[in-house]
């Protein structure tokens, strides 16, 4: 970030734009400092929760990233690379291409951060928005490398189709924010 004069560049049409580097700079280091991944433990609801605490670690690091970004890039007039990006998790769900950024949100939601809240989704056949809820995470059916949810949903129709067991392997999640960072 020494590329960026501070006493050039502090203000740009009346935003603090070194404020939101600090910051982002800050949580850039705690969230990398921090990120652990996840090691199977002999009690399932552990593995679960360290699992997403994994998402929400790599959550703080591409969106410490993304708003540098932002905040650079109205300094230097530069775009974000990978934003659009589809080259690791190739998501599609619900009958639709995901961008790896999109796709690693839903990951999220669906592996612990909004799995019981029912996120609605507005699917194509469906009068009104449908809702979609998360098991607990584990990975004793496959390996310490890949954990599974089970998709739920309050219409059984929409359940049939768009849920059922959802993977992710942990080395793509690497990919993504190595990339990303």
């Amino acid at each position: 970030l020494y590329f960026v004069d501070y006493k050039v560049q502090n203000n740009i049409e009346g935003k603090d734009i070194w404020s939101k580097i600090c910051s982002c700079m800050d949580w850039l280091t705690v969230s990398v400092e921090g990120i652990e991944k996840p090691e199977k433990k002999s009690n399932m609801n552990l593995t679960s929760l360290n699992f997403t605490h994994f998402l929400v670690t790599i959550d703080m690091v591409v969106e410490a990233v993304n708003h540098l970004w932002l905040a650079i890039g109205q300094v230097n007039n530069v775009k974000q690379p990978y934003i659009n990006d589809q080259s690791i998790f190739n998501g599609r769900e619900f009958d639709r291409d995901y961008t790896d950024e999109k796709y690693f949100k839903e990951i999220r939601s669906w592996f612990g951060v909004h799995a019981v809240n029912g996120n609605e989704v507005e699917l194509e056949g469906f009068s009104k928005g449908v809702r979609f809820f998360s098991s607990w995470s584990s990975n004793r059916l496959f390996n310490e490398e890949e954990f599974y949810i089970k998709l739920y949903s309050n219409n059984a129709i929409a359940e049939k189709k768009y849920g059922g067991t959802k993977k992710v392997k942990v080395d793509d999640l690497m990919k993504f924010v190595v990339l990303r960072y």
